[in-house]
């Protein structure tokens, strides 16, 4: 069987697809999943495409069969730890990435059953991000931020408006969720201080910046 010359290492500048993808049968998933992705005993690679070519009609070079499994790997992320990744011609006008390095599973996003389409594994420390970018980052900011609520609330006065408010929006939170958890925990507080009220039904009555936001489009 004839392999093409490695063609070129791969480095972030070079890459126009971050994320490449594996195919393998649901038996192997099992174990790819716990122990990576290796080569094995009578190859001489991991073979990959780049998402942006045929991978999403689960055509996958080097694989003798239709996968029915699709491995999504960050390879930005594990090119930047220092794993090792190839781009070589193959078939037609297409390229493969291939690579003699251990994956393991941290370079994982997704996994993808290809005949329902079904995610059937998502990278364990996504979620828990996504969770910690609708938080505040510290208690600090926290209180930075409820200060300037208070001293916009304050400035403004009754003259306050929706657009007022951006700023603690666009500076101090990642989404509405923060904003939410913000005027919720720290409502009493505003309360007490008498000036912040209308900083309260600016934020929403219950909270978060998307009543006011909408309110800017009316």
């Amino acid at each position: 069987f004839f392999f093409a010359p490695l063609a070129m290492v791969m480095t972030p500048d070079s890459m126009d697809s971050k994320t490449i993808l594996h195919g393998t049968t649901a038996a192997n998933w099992d174990l790819i999943q716990s122990k990576g992705l290796q080569k094995s005993a009578d190859t001489d690679f991991v073979h990959f495409v780049k998402l942006n070519q045929a991978a999403e009609r689960g055509i996958i070079v080097g694989l003798q069969q239709s996968p029915e499994v699709l491995i999504y790997v960050d390879m930005a992320k594990a090119v930047g730890d220092g794993l090792v990744f190839n781009e070589r011609p193959c078939a037609g006008e297409q390229t493969e990435v291939v690579s003699a390095s251990v994956i393991p599973p941290v370079y994982f996003t997704k996994a993808v059953e290809t005949a329902t389409k079904k995610q059937i594994w998502t990278a364990p420390m996504q979620s828990q991000e996504k969770i910690k970018e609708m938080k505040l980052y510290s208690n600090a900011r926290v209180k930075y931020t409820l200060h300037k609520t208070m001293d916009i609330a304050f400035e403004k006065g009754e003259d306050l408006k929706p657009e007022d408010m951006l700023p603690v929006d666009h500076l101090h939170y990642l989404g509405t969720e923060c904003m939410d958890d913000f005027f919720n925990r720290y409502a009493p507080h505003l309360k007490e201080q008498g000036r912040a009220t209308r900083a309260l039904d600016i934020g929403s009555g219950a909270g978060g910046p998307a009543p006011h936001k909408a309110a800017q489009k009316q």
